[in-house]
């Protein structure tokens, strides 16, 4: 019990066939609860049991830093605790009333592996094993929508869950984008559907004509001290589950592409809240995000925001001065006025 509160930082803790029964006691959980540090918490081979199970459940509800939790060979924990633990990973029901699919994902641990569970609960695809936060809560869509194709509800969840307004035009990219190819590791598992069936299904019944109205432009960049860079940029398709943009300029004599994007930049680190993009020249024909392109721009948002922030961009080639001042942003839609 003194390893748990005693306040040391721990990266792995082994407390494999101790003969721990913690009868009612919640010292584990609660620590676990305060999303500390630690990475990997092994307690195979005890005697912890369905009370215990539950309390480690609520407690991944609030942490993102564990990556494995391993109470294999813990005999007390029978079908009705592992049944708990799977849904603190993933637990949706399609006619949940009140809670949403996006709801459902969010709410989820995205990060947690855990070994011993009971093989019957589900595939790996809803247990974190896809590799990273991101790739986690794309299977987990992916998972949904493929048993909605199968039962053709995906149109009457998206219609009854969703509303019809800008905010969630906002969000038929990424919605979409999980479902346009089977994620990796699902492939053996999921023969049923194609990712092209499941993708006709949205398109052709969630009044996605109706939203047009509020699709997404381009960005006007303003103020920015590259004269040339200066203006709309486009809309250019997706990177990174993110809109990436797209203007031709003049750099140094010559025509180039400038490209706005989100980065990966410590994207599957659970404990950062930030993401990066930037505004940089890409090679001809390469794609962002790579060791060649020219940097010129970035700046920092939540990872939850879908579009680039407006303001806090900084220059990120030293020395040059004619980069200076950075840019601002406005997001452009269907229903604004092109400056």
């Amino acid at each position: 019990k003194e390893l748990f509160v005693n306040g040391k930082e721990f990266h792995i803790i082994d407390m494999e066939g101790n003969d721990i029964r913690t009868r009612g006691d919640s010292t584990i959980s609660d620590f676990l609860a305060t999303n500390p540090h630690l990475r990997k918490l092994v307690l195979c081979s005890n005697c912890l049991n369905d009370a215990d199970a539950m309390l480690f459940a609520n407690a991944l509800r609030t942490n993102n830093n564990l990556e494995l939790l391993d109470i294999d060979d813990n005999e007390e924990i029978t079908i009705a605790g592992h049944e708990e633990l799977r849904a603190a990973l993933f637990d949706y029901s399609a006619f949940d009333v009140g809670r949403t699919i996006l709801n459902a994902v969010s709410d989820s641990n995205q990060t947690c592996r855990i070994r011993g569970m009971d093989s019957s609960l589900g595939c790996d695809y809803e247990l974190n094993h896809q590799g990273g936060c991101q790739a986690n809560k794309r299977a987990k869509l992916y998972t949904v929508f493929y048993y909605g194709n199968e039962t053709g509800i995906n149109t009457q969840m998206l219609r009854t869950q969703l509303p019809q307004d800008e905010k969630t035009m906002k969000l038929v990219p990424m919605i979409l984008s999980s479902v346009n190819e089977v994620p990796a590791g699902l492939e053996e598992a999921h023969t049923e559907r194609s990712p092209l069936s499941i993708v006709f299904e949205m398109v052709s019944g969630w009044n996605i004509p109706e939203m047009f109205q509020y699709v997404f432009r381009g960005v006007e960049v303003e103020g920015c001290g590259l004269k040339d860079l200066n203006g709309f940029f486009r809309y250019a398709g997706y990177h990174n589950e993110r809109p990436m943009y797209c203007r031709t300029a003049q750099f140094e004599g010559t025509a180039r592409v400038f490209t706005l994007y989100r980065s990966r930049w410590k994207e599957d680190v659970a404990s950062c809240a930030f993401g990066r993009w930037n505004i940089s020249i890409c090679p001809v024909n390469g794609q962002p995000g790579t060791e060649e392109e020219v940097k010129f721009y970035d700046a920092s948002s939540l990872k939850s925001e879908m579009y680039p922030p407006k303001i806090g961009w900084f220059c990120t080639r030293w020395g040059k001065k004619d980069d200076k001042p950075p840019p601002t942003l406005k997001i452009m839609f269907a229903t604004d006025d092109e400056e």
